[in-house]
């Protein structure tokens, strides 16, 4: 494990092994990964103070997170929930706008290039100069499936059992559960689905 502490005011726990690669540039950050998250690979990079990352026992994952861009563009005071039985094929996070919070429920599966972007990387004026684009939260419900190259834009929110169809682009907020969204923007394509993660043909075989 590699890891730098700007301050000693970082707390990190992690599973051992050198699998996971960490930097800090802060203070009174905290990075929880389940110590039991012995497949858990990939690197997170905080740049700023009093954010929070917690990661609960978890499958196979394999994920990027990246709280603020340099030095000069801090980010500070966010949290980053992921509850248990999580399982990520290769994913990123990425959040750059102070107090943004992400939570990713349980049971959850992400298939490879798996994106969320919490933010945007430059500012939207109305012409009151107000700024229009604010991040603040994304949530994502229990047993939520988000198949390959999918992307999960600031302020999203998916209800749980839904599926999220290959290549979609999730800009909206989503209340009704069992759903499968799809396209760019995603939509709604069908609803009242359950789905399970078992290989079609195993299951053909378990129905016959």
């Amino acid at each position: 494990m590699f890891k730098i502490l700007q301050n000693k005011t970082n707390i990190i726990t992690s599973p051992h092994g050198d699998k996971i690669k960490i930097k800090i540039y802060g203070k009174n950050n905290k990075i929880f990964i389940d110590p039991q998250n012995k497949e858990f690979k990939g690197r997170i990079t905080v740049y700023g103070n009093n954010n929070n990352i917690i990661i609960n026992k978890g499958r196979k994952i394999a994920l990027n997170i990246y709280i603020g861009l340099d030095e000069e563009r801090t980010c500070n005071n966010t949290n980053i929930f992921i509850d248990t039985d999580f399982y990520c094929g290769n994913g990123t996070i990425e959040i750059g706008e102070d107090g943004y919070s992400l939570n990713i429920g349980k049971d959850c599966l992400f298939a490879d290039d798996v994106e969320i972007l919490g933010c945007d990387n430059h500012s939207i004026i109305d012409g009151c100069g107000t700024r229009v684009n604010k991040a603040k939260k994304l949530t994502i419900g229990n047993h939520v499936w988000c198949a390959k190259h999918v992307k999960l834009l600031k302020n999203v929110q998916i209800p749980n059992g839904c599926i999220i169809a290959l290549g979609s682009v999730v800009a909206s907020k989503f209340d009704k559960e069992n759903i499968i969204i799809a396209g760019n923007p995603a939509k709604i394509i069908k609803d009242n689905i359950k789905w399970i993660d078992m290989y079609p043909n195993n299951y053909d075989k378990v129905k016959v």
